[in-house]
């Protein structure tokens, strides 16, 4: 019975189901320059809320999504960050 219950909850536990919504709005991809390596940037739309991704520059690091925000919206919000919408 142990063994059942154990592996039961570890089956629960690395049964990692997810569901997000993810489309491309725009996306380029240049090279500067002064550099060997190209830069790819995509602009993208995950359940409803914009991000940018970015990879090549690894002088800079490896690029994961970067949230967009804006300032803005009603009345008593007006001078909050909030999540820009797609």
């Amino acid at each position: 019975m142990r063994r059942i219950i154990g592996i039961v909850v570890a089956s629960l536990m690395f049964a990692n189901i997810g569901f997000a919504e993810m489309r491309i709005l725009e996306s380029t991809t240049f090279a500067p320059f002064h550099r060997h390596n190209k830069i790819y940037l995509a602009t993208v739309c995950i359940d409803g809320y914009k991000f940018i991704i970015h990879e090549g520059d690894y002088e800079k690091g490896a690029g994961g999504p970067i949230q967009f925000y804006e300032v803005g919206g009603t009345s008593p919000n007006r001078h909050m960050a909030l999540p820009a919408k797609c």
